[in-house]
């Protein structure tokens, strides 16, 4: 929409007027969303077309949580001994663009220990300085027993389920599922994860930790995109039909 004013002051006027709307209008629709999800939510309230279209459509707008690994052409996560190392990041893979899209960062805490406080090597080229900094500027939540002082991250003992629709139903952007291992499968089976964002890399590694292990039901997904980068890394993006 365009507002033409011939006198500035009126231009204010009209503008102020229609910021003021808006941000009535943001504020409102912020309270109506957490009332709808309260009634859906309620076990006193009796299931009907309006409520399964009420609850469809919050649901569609809520924070997704998001795996997002490198995987090799055997189906490994990590080498027989932890190794990362044939992992590639290549600037057009556009991981930066990912990293934007989310503020949250779920941890389990043998991951946090080894990479939520790491720092890049003095030499490692800007944008992977670029990369880590902006991944400690995220929110980051530690599913652990072990509560530990640390003013820069939450940590989660509770039920896992739970806390995570908590976690989602609140504002913000997409939440990043870092891992490790355990815990992953923990989202597997629980069927908490949204979106898998699975980067295929042109390796073998004949042994390690699989992606998917100790599985107890079929996985059906929807595929979204295909992406391939020069390196020869193939990344598929699938929606968890849940």
């Amino acid at each position: 929409m365009f507002i033409f004013c011939g006198i500035g002051e009126h231009c204010v006027v009209i503008l102020t007027f229609f910021l003021n709307l808006f941000n009535k209008l943001a504020f409102a629709y912020r309270v109506a969303r957490l009332k709808l999800f309260a009634s859906i939510s309620a076990p006193s309230q009796s299931p009907g077309l309006l409520a399964v279209i009420a609850k469809t459509t919050y649901l569609t707008i809520m924070r997704k949580v998001i795996l997002d690994l490198a995987v090799s052409l055997d189906g490994y996560i990590e080498g027989p001994n932890g190794e990362i190392d044939w992992c590639i990041l290549d600037d057009d893979m556009e991981f930066d663009k990912f990293i934007e899209s989310v503020d949250t960062i779920f941890y389990g805490r043998v991951s946090y220990d080894a990479w939520g406080n790491y720092q890049p090597e003095n030499d490692a080229n800007d944008s992977v300085k670029a990369i880590w900094k902006a991944i400690h500027s995220k929110n980051k939540i530690v599913f652990t027993r072990q509560i530990r002082n640390d003013n820069n991250v939450t940590y989660i003992n509770s039920d896992i389920t739970q806390s995570v629709e908590q976690i989602k139903a609140k504002d913000g952007k997409d939440i990043w599922l870092y891992g490790g291992a355990k815990l992953i499968e923990t989202f597997v089976d629980r069927k908490l994860i949204d979106i898998y964002r699975l980067s295929v890399h042109p390796v073998v590694l004949g042994n390690g930790k699989p992606l998917f292990e100790n599985l107890k039901q079929r996985l059906n997904f929807e595929l979204l995109s295909v992406k391939k980068f020069r390196s020869g890394v193939v990344q598929l993006i699938y929606k968890n039909e849940k």
